[in-house]
């Protein structure tokens, strides 16, 4: 790729700052935009622009490596945006982690202007990133990847192209999901060889060289620690990772698939990367406990025997929390209620403490007090009743004592 070539770099953060850094050190002249002025780049290459319009004056080509949806949104339909000044012919390249869905919308609106887009999913590799080292997990037209490759080549040493607009976020968020699942699993199992008595260090140590190694174990540092200690709160790695699962989880859901190891990982991981695991409740009440508030039990499937996890608005009555299977006012019962029928004992998690709980189908009249006690405090069970035919079963949740894990085949 000729020196005189200019690239505009959108986001100049960790990966943004380093692709920057990159192509100036191979030649490039990088008009770099970013609000947080924080990037150096003593490079005469570089130059920081201040507008779009200003990055459109100078380049054909727009790197985008900023933190959202929106954000990737704004930079290019905004106003002021690449759409509105980007010149025709020009590509747009996005680096940042977004839904596929968002690409190919951006894609099609751009195309109408003779501008192209790829989607370049990043995931780092052995190396440095100002070394060159990155993958690139590509979406595009093969024409389009084959005329843009000579200037990704500058920043990646591996460039895969996974199909058309959208394919590369899509294999980006798949990985993202695996690396996520595989901190989970290597956690939980640090966490259950911590209770026999064996050390971090010796768990690293012993697993690092065995089949169950894996580049999350042998990267441990000290973000590992601080999950395992009480969780991140708001660390930039604990809010960029609950974003990536948050979108991985959108593809699960679309996907329709059966897929109970991705499943636990998006729902589970994102509490447990801020705040660490729950805290199994040694005590058989409920002390401290607001009068309302919510409730996730996790039942099993009076068919499949699966786990599942359901949130329920409770109700405080001495020491039982009541729940309402109103289903909103449909006219069946909602699948949780068949399934604490077949099964009455469960999880119930409340913050971060998790219970185990006997379900109890409560009978006349105390399931007509306690209905109306609640749509007292919540009229719109009013509704729900008025809405349908059917009794509303309620049920009392006794807690027994400490969560227990039971595997079902």
């Amino acid at each position: 790729m000729p020196s005189q070539r200019r690239v505009g770099v959108v986001g100049l953060g960790e990966m943004g700052g380093a692709i920057a850094t990159r192509l100036t050190h191979q030649g490039v002249t990088v008009f770099g935009l970013d609000v947080d002025p924080a990037y150096r780049n003593p490079s005469p290459l570089f130059r920081r622009a201040a507008t779009l319009a200003e990055v459109a004056e100078y380049c054909e080509f727009l790197l985008i490596a900023v933190a959202t949806d929106e954000q990737v949104e704004q930079v290019v339909m905004g106003e002021g945006g690449w759409l509105e000044c980007g010149p025709v012919d020009s590509s747009v390249i996005v680096h940042s982690t977004i839904s596929p869905t968002t690409c190919k919308d951006l894609a099609e609106a751009l195309s109408v202007d003779g501008i192209t887009l790829i989607d370049a999913g990043m995931s780092r590799g052995s190396g440095k990133m100002v070394d060159g080292s990155l993958t690139l997990f590509t979406g595009g037209a093969p024409d389009t990847l084959d005329r843009l490759r000579p200037l990704l080549e500058l920043y990646s040493d591996n460039i895969v192209h996974a199909g058309p607009v959208g394919a590369g976020m899509t294999l980006k968020l798949c990985n993202n999901l695996l690396l996520h699942a595989n901190r989970l699993a290597m956690l939980e199992a640090a966490r259950l060889a911590g209770h026999a008595g064996i050390d971090n260090q010796t768990f690293a140590a012993g697993i690092a060289t065995s089949t169950g190694s894996s580049w999350v174990l042998q990267h441990w540092g000290s973000l590992d620690d601080g999950i395992l200690h009480g969780g991140l709160g708001d660390h930039p790695f604990a809010v960029r990772a609950i974003r990536e699962l948050d979108l991985a989880a959108g593809l699960v859901t679309d996907s329709k698939l059966v897929l109970d190891a991705a499943v636990t990982t998006v729902r589970r991981f994102p509490k447990i990367l801020t705040r660490g695991w729950p805290r199994l409740a040694d005590a058989t009440d409920w002390l401290g406990l607001a009068a309302t508030g919510r409730v996730v039990l996790t039942t099993r499937g009076a068919h499949s025997g699966r786990d599942h996890r359901v949130e329920l608005q409770y109700l405080l009555d001495e020491n039982r929390l009541i729940v309402f299977a109103s289903n909103g006012g449909a006219h069946s019962h909602p699948d949780w209620y068949h399934n604490l029928t077949a099964h009455p004992h469960c999880t119930a998690e409340i913050g971060d403490t998790l219970h185990r709980v006997t379900v109890t189908d409560l009978p006349e009249p105390e399931r007509t007090r306690l209905f109306e006690r609640q749509a007292d405090i919540d009229p719109v069970f009013h509704d729900y009743r008025a809405a349908t035919q059917r009794i509303i079963p309620v049920l009392a949740l006794t807690p027994t004592g400490p969560a227990r894990i039971e595997y079902t085949r």
